[in-house]
């Protein structure tokens, strides 16, 4: 309960628009998710008592070991957390999947990207209000699709996947890479990306923000990336 406590007074703290309600990640195939629910159930009397004004979203954090060994429409495991969940009549909920079973930026395990999209769908046809995905990669943009509303993902990996083992001090150098929301996908840029304007396929995956707008002119006009010296791939 303590715990508990200070993640939410640390919230209401910082002036946050939601409370999320932290919760244990759930690894178990077999779990019961009894833990899980009262540390939710705790979080949400603390919050009552302290933020009585904000909605709150339930921390659904689950691994990928929990998903990968059955079908998403056969896994009991998110039965339960769905029944448990929306019988709660909880105002929304806030997931994170944690990947320990793969390596790569993004989730490429269809059983995985099938239970994130479950519990997306599960939990907005249960009634709840707001549906939050983190740290899903580009899986998700599909779970916009499946009932969520808001997508959080970042610049860097430590952004884009959580991943335990990335907080044990590894280092390494970062270079560039284009995100293209009408591919939903991105291009690293030492060459993927000038093939693809060679090819005249641009105005396809073009995508001009306040970062990449400089680079969207240049390519248009027939520069490489190179010429672009924010977007050099460099070692």
């Amino acid at each position: 309960e303590i715990a508990v406590r200070l993640c939410v007074e640390a919230q209401v703290a910082l002036g946050v628009e939601a409370i999320i309600l932290p919760s244990p990640l759930t690894q178990d195939p077999t779990s019961t998710y009894a833990v899980e629910l009262e540390w939710l159930e705790r979080g949400e009397k603390i919050a009552a008592i302290l933020a009585p004004h904000l909605q709150t979203l339930a921390t659904v954090a689950i691994s990928d070991v929990a998903l990968r060994g059955t079908d998403a429409w056969s896994n009991r495991l998110l039965d339960v957390i769905l029944d448990q969940l929306t019988s709660r009549g909880l105002s929304g909920a806030y997931i994170v999947p944690v990947m320990a079973s793969e390596e790569a930026y993004y989730y490429t395990h269809p059983r995985t990207v099938g239970g994130l999209l479950r519990v997306c769908n599960g939990l907005r046809a249960g009634g709840a209000r707001r549906v939050v995905v983190n740290f899903a990669g580009t899986a998700g943009l599909m779970c916009l699709a499946a009932g969520a509303d808001t997508w959080a993902s970042g610049w860097y990996r430590s952004q884009r996947r959580m991943r335990l083992s990335d907080y044990e001090g590894e280092g390494g150098r970062v270079f560039p890479a284009f995100y293209s929301h009408p591919l939903g996908g991105e291009f690293h840029m030492e060459h993927d990306l000038d093939r693809v304007v060679a090819a005249g396929f641009l105005p396809r995956v073009h995508d001009s923000t306040p970062t990449s707008s400089g680079l969207m002119r240049a390519l248009s006009t027939g520069q490489k990336v190179d010429n672009v010296a924010a977007w050099r791939h460099t070692s």
